[in-house]
């Protein structure tokens, strides 16, 4: 006779319970498959009432499950495995903008000792401290994958149109430049009329 276990995800289940399984079936007698049927029961519920495997180390994949790490854990270095490309890096400022997995976020490396620029696509392999955002970069390796990797700028023609959705995006758009100064040798501070 084929058991249903047989054609199920059940047949996993060790000989006991698919042994207990068929004389179930087997016995016509409802008192005869109540201990059986216990037997089951008791077996399913433990395998699905059974405490969950240990979980390996959290390995973060995207520069902002950096934020998302709380309590205990983001006080404590965290492993991370991830690429971006960097549109924007200022060491003097400690600023560095860009893409992770598609989102455009802060990418916290503007004291990495390897030399980066805009326009690299990165990836990065090391261990973070989430509370601090910090890397520590002896624990940390950080590859050029890319040179020249910046996306084509978004075409703007009315910045009220769609302020709030470029945030943190390259962006091109014809304007007036209305007033422009420079707070330091390598950084220009503008006003654009569009």
């Amino acid at each position: 006779m084929i058991s249903p276990f047989d054609k199920s995800p059940w047949r996993a289940l060790s000989s006991k319970f698919r042994g207990a399984f068929q004389r179930l079936q087997q016995n016509r007698r409802v008192g005869d498959a109540v201990k059986p049927a216990a037997a089951i029961a008791l077996g399913i519920a433990g395998i699905v009432g059974a405490a969950p495997a240990a979980t390996g180390p959290l390995v973060l994949t995207n520069i902002n499950q950096i934020w998302d790490v709380a309590g205990e854990a983001a006080q404590h270095p965290q492993r991370i495995q991830t690429d971006a490309v960097i549109y924007y890096f200022d060491a003097e400022w400690s600023v560095v903008f860009g893409e992770c997995r598609g989102r455009a976020t802060f990418i916290p490396i503007s004291d990495c000792p390897t030399p980066l620029k805009p326009g690299q696509h990165i990836a990065i392999d090391g261990m973070v401290v989430p509370s601090r955002q910090h890397f520590l970069w002896d624990q940390t390796k950080i590859h050029v994958l890319a040179e020249n990797a910046l996306p084509r700028a978004v075409d703007v023609s009315d910045l009220s149109l769609q302020a709030s959705n470029l945030n943190l995006r390259l962006i091109s758009i014809p304007a007036l430049i209305e007033h422009i100064e420079s707070p330091s040798p390598h950084h220009i501070r503008m006003n654009v009329l569009s």
